[in-house]
């Protein structure tokens, strides 16, 4: 008995285990299609092992597992039945083909790479080398303002040195000799005067006045045509108001740009020298010794007090900004 069972039972299709397993439980077809949301026609042809329309084998084999479950059936047998009768076919993969960029153009980007990479170093070798030079002008100029303020300071110590010793060596050594003194200078003083006093009645004579006769005709004095002219034209002082001037009560050498890096003056000044400059605005003055210059802009002092404190060389724009 238990042999006709078997074999009877591997005589069953799909359809028809689950169509036995829904009458055993008491469901109709409706409800089946009910429950799992499906169509009355799709679960007919599930009972009927046939083909839905319009619906994919992999979907079908997925509703038939439902359908399964629902009616209390292992899946695994459901399962072994379906690959029996349609066995999955293992899709066939073939090998991708690799489309590589090709060894030119692995070539071409390799010497492309290096051609900026050969660039970038020129360009931070340029911008270090040109860092390096301006570094070094401006260590040079520098030291060039410092032997300059040190030739100046000498300068100045020496003379003060040299005003000291004569002062010391005019003074009276006794009072005697400075009364001596004093009459000596006040009689030479009296002797200058009367040579003066003489020499002004000399050179200034007394005009004559000329008085005309009744009846003589009466002639204009000559013009002085040259005096007129003079008077006339006399030039107008124009001041420009971008014109600067500095007067030096000492040495002192200075370095003056206008707005365009136009040198104006680069040079050393010396004592009782004046300095009228004109340019584009704004200027750029450097002066080694700032105490012994005034510096004049638009009819105003610049005030270089506080570079002349911290005795340093004065670097300004005139008008400052």
């Amino acid at each position: 008995m238990n042999i006709e069972n078997n074999t009877s039972d591997t005589q069953l299709t799909v359809g028809q285990l689950l169509s036995q397993a829904r009458e055993s439980m008491g469901l109709s077809q409706e409800t089946i299609a009910e429950r799992l949301c499906l169509k009355v026609a799709i679960v007919r042809a599930i009972d009927e092992d046939s083909k839905p329309a319009g619906v994919e084998p992999t979907f079908l084999r997925g509703y038939m597992r439902l359908y399964a479950r629902l009616v209390n059936l292992p899946e695994q047998q459901i399962l072994a039945l379906l690959n029996k009768d349609n066995p999955i076919q293992e899709a066939k993969v073939s090998p991708m083909q690799s489309y590589s960029l090709g060894k030119k153009r692995k070539k071409r980007e390799g010497w492309l790479m290096k051609l900026t990479w050969v660039i970038f170093i020129i360009l931070i070798a340029m911008v270090g080398v040109w860092w390096w030079q301006d570094h070094q002008a401006q260590k040079q100029e520098f030291v060039s303002m410092a032997e300059q303020n040190e030739k100046i300071i000498s300068q100045q110590d020496n003379e003060k040195s040299q005003t000291v010793e004569h002062n010391e060596s005019t003074t009276p050594s006794s009072p005697f000799d400075s009364l001596s003194q004093g009459a000596a200078a006040s009689n030479v003083a009296s002797e200058e005067t009367s040579d003066t006093s003489t020499q002004a009645a000399v050179t200034q004579p007394e005009t004559i006045r000329t008085v005309p006769l009744p009846g003589s005709q009466v002639t204009p004095a000559p013009i002085d045509r040259s005096q007129i002219n003079n008077e006339t034209a006399e030039p107008a002082a124009v001041v420009k108001n971008d014109t600067l001037n500095l007067n030096f009560t000492g040495d002192c050498w200075l370095d003056i740009r206008d707005a365009n890096k136009k040198v104006l003056f680069s040079g050393t000044k010396k004592r009782g020298d004046t300095l009228n400059l004109t340019g584009k605005l704004p200027y750029q003055v450097t002066l080694g010794a700032p105490a012994n210059v005034q510096v004049q802009f638009q009819g105003k002092n610049i005030d270089l007090s506080r570079f002349v404190k911290a005795s340093r060389a004065a670097k300004l724009k005139i008008p400052e900004a």
